[in-house]
């Protein structure tokens, strides 16, 4: 769909673009293929989550490290203060950690 115009800065109702769903379900072609081609790892949705946070909120090892790899930062936090490290320790994702 990329090769034929689609959009990658379009978001849901939650704010979410395409980088950030593809980091909650740890598609990570997807992921690559987007952070290839332009996508921002950057950009909150409404929560005040980065597709990092995503990732690691969802216990998707390989979708951080290849978000890491990229230049993500690590010191992010949603609006409520959460940081990558308090996402995946509350969900009890010890490799993340």
């Amino acid at each position: 769909m990329l090769n034929r115009g689609a959009r990658m800065d379009v978001k849901n109702k939650d704010g979410c673009k395409p980088i950030h769903v593809a980091a909650l379900y740890g598609q990570m072609e997807v992921v690559r293929e987007l952070v290839k081609r332009g996508a921002r790892m950057d950009i909150s949705n409404q929560l005040g989550c980065k597709p990092i946070y995503a990732a690691a909120e969802a216990d998707h090892v390989e979708v951080v490290r290849v978000l890491l790899k990229r230049g993500a930062r690590m010191d992010v936090a949603n609006e409520d203060g959460c940081t990558l490290i308090y996402a995946a320790a509350v969900g009890g994702h010890t490799e993340v950690v």
